[in-house]
């Protein structure tokens, strides 16, 4: 007969802190929520792709005409907004700039076409403010990330 010790790994008092343990939020959620951005991208293109979920997830809820018009460009200038910082991150020292500048465009776009949405009754008033709020610290998010070439680039 096989023997088992008495606590496994996941049994154990010490894995998790006390204020993780003590909490009524279920453990999946805790760990899905402070997961990390995947490996290898900038925490902005993380950012832009957690909005895009939002805007994604929204769409079955516009009606068809909308979804296919206005609600279609802006779900395609999100994924275009994506691919800017995609390409953002992983280019050299020197491109990195002209790149910025293009995504930065394409959020005041965005920002355009939601208020737009908002005003033709697309999105309802906490669906446009949830929307503005993000793009608001996405375009912050940004603009740092644009200081912080430009000041590398003037000290080399």
């Amino acid at each position: 007969m096989l023997r088992f010790p008495f606590r496994n790994s996941l049994q154990a008092k010490n894995k998790f802190s006390n204020e993780i343990i003590s909490s009524k939020t279920p453990l999946w959620k805790i760990i899905f929520l402070l997961s990390p951005p995947p490996t290898g991208s900038a925490p902005l293109v993380h950012k832009v792709g957690e909005f895009y979920k939002l805007v994604y997830l929204l769409g079955p809820k516009i009606p068809k005409r909308d979804r296919f018009g206005l609600y279609h460009t802006i779900e395609t200038g999100c994924l275009e907004l994506i691919t800017l910082l995609m390409r953002a991150a992983l280019t050299n020292k020197t491109n990195k700039s002209s790149i910025l500048e293009t995504a930065r465009i394409q959020i005041e776009i965005l920002k355009l076409l939601i208020r737009t949405a908002h005003e033709i009754s697309i999105f309802t008033d906490k669906q446009y403010l949830r929307f503005e709020g993000e793009l608001q610290t996405i375009s912050k998010m940004l603009n740092g990330w644009i200081k912080y070439i430009s000041i590398r680039t003037n000290n080399q």
